[in-house]
């Protein structure tokens, strides 16, 4: 922009001026105004902005898809548990400060996954509560989330069906084996880190894990009366594949 350019933009109306800088801080002080974002990930693990809607707060205020939120008035992420954090977002006033990635940088990359993908992490430390979601495929084999039920903490945390496990508790999945993958996936604190597909690739994971939860079902259903036979199809997809509900 030349000079005599910038002269004139600074004198139209209304006026909005983009900061370049590494960190941006958000008050929200009316009680009538969400903030109007949502959030991939909850305390004490990463927490970044999943989703904008518009002409919302957030939107207004520049806040962006892929911003790594640092604070909560003044306690950082990994000092709040979930609970805390909702109640605070709901409270005003709010200050929330937030990181903001560079230029082309992803939500969060992993060094191991595929170039560009996204991956995110949650954390559920409540004893008493459900992950809510199944999980197709075993480990050391790829792992991918099967059915999300409704109101549940992975819906709650925007986990979809197709989703990728790589890993619990930093540990990847081919490090595992069926049995301790079934020990950390009920125990708490349990950390998930999951990948979010490309469009195609999710739509045939989807795909087979319906599948593959239809099979278990007919076995489930074939269990229950024992004069029925198992085809060989049915076999090979409980041999191969289990789905499992936490």
């Amino acid at each position: 922009m030349s000079d005599t350019d910038f002269k004139a933009a600074m004198k139209q109306r209304p006026l909005k001026i983009l900061l370049e800088q590494d960190t941006f801080e958000l008050l929200v002080q009316d009680p009538s105004e969400k903030l109007g974002c949502a959030f991939a990930g909850t305390p004490p693990a990463n927490t970044s902005v999943s989703k904008i809607a518009p002409a919302s707060v957030a939107e207004r205020n520049n806040i962006q898809t892929g911003f790594q939120l640092v604070t909560v008035n003044g306690q950082t992420v990994g000092a709040l548990t979930e609970s805390t954090f909702r109640e605070s977002l709901k409270a005003r006033p709010v200050r929330l400060l937030f990181q903001v990635p560079k230029k082309d940088q992803p939500l969060v990359e992993s060094s191991k996954a595929p170039a560009g993908a996204v991956v995110f992490e949650v954390r559920l430390e409540d004893a008493a509560t459900k992950l809510g979601c199944g999980f197709g495929g075993l480990p050391p084999d790829a792992v991918a989330v099967g059915k999300v039920s409704p109101g549940t903490f992975a819906e709650r945390n925007k986990i979809q069906t197709g989703y990728l496990l790589v890993a619990l508790n930093g540990i990847e999945m081919k490090e595992l084996n069926p049995e301790r993958f079934r020990e950390i996936l009920k125990a708490r604190p349990v950390r998930l880190r999951l990948q979010i597909p490309q469009s195609e690739e999710k739509e045939k994971i989807v795909k087979e894990v319906v599948k593959q939860e239809n099979a278990v079902t007919a076995l489930q259903a074939i269990a229950r009366a024992p004069s029925q036979v198992r085809s060989s199809e049915q076999h090979a997809a409980a041999c191969h594949w289990e789905v499992i509900q936490i």
